[in-house]
């Protein structure tokens, strides 16, 4: 059965809204905190591409030639639930990687089983928690971008 069914058009209503604010709860803690997801994407990236770049693989000679470009796009980033104790919840990306002249190649972490998670209340109320998931989050999909170039 649809929520909608059940619940009404006003009881969808009132879901988004507590939607909604928590979504400002989760924001406000991790900007409070010094958080800055763009600053976050950029010292992710670079911090990766060092270490790919100084391991001699093959995989990596595409993106570390000086003549090479990437882009990165964020499309959506945040939270969703997820089962298990304490309500946890796990980060929600959807990056796009374009390498030079290369078509854009989109990520995300919708089939990622072992996403790491955290308690929505650790979230809401610590923003280094809502950072660590955010980091430990774009690491996997940017380990698995490197995976699809050796495809």
């Amino acid at each position: 059965m649809m929520m909608s069914a059940s619940m009404g058009a006003m009881g969808v209503a009132i879901g988004v809204a507590i939607d909604e604010g928590i979504a400002k709860e989760v924001h406000e803690s991790y900007v409070t905190s010094g958080g800055d997801f763009s600053e976050l994407v950029k010292a992710e990236t670079s911090t990766w591409l060092a270490s790919t770049c100084n391991a001699d693989q093959t995989v990596s000679k595409s993106f570390c030639q000086p003549s090479s470009n990437l882009s990165i796009k964020v499309y959506r980033y945040g939270f969703v639930t997820t089962s298990g104790e304490d309500d946890p919840v796990k980060a929600e990306l959807d990056i796009g990687f374009v390498l030079t002249e290369q078509p854009e190649l989109r990520l995300n972490l919708k089939n990622t089983s072992d996403a790491p998670k955290a308690p929505l209340e650790a979230v809401k109320e610590n923003g280094n928690v809502t950072f660590e998931l955010l980091s430990q989050s774009y690491q996997i999909l940017l380990e698995n971008y490197e995976n699809s170039l050796s495809n």
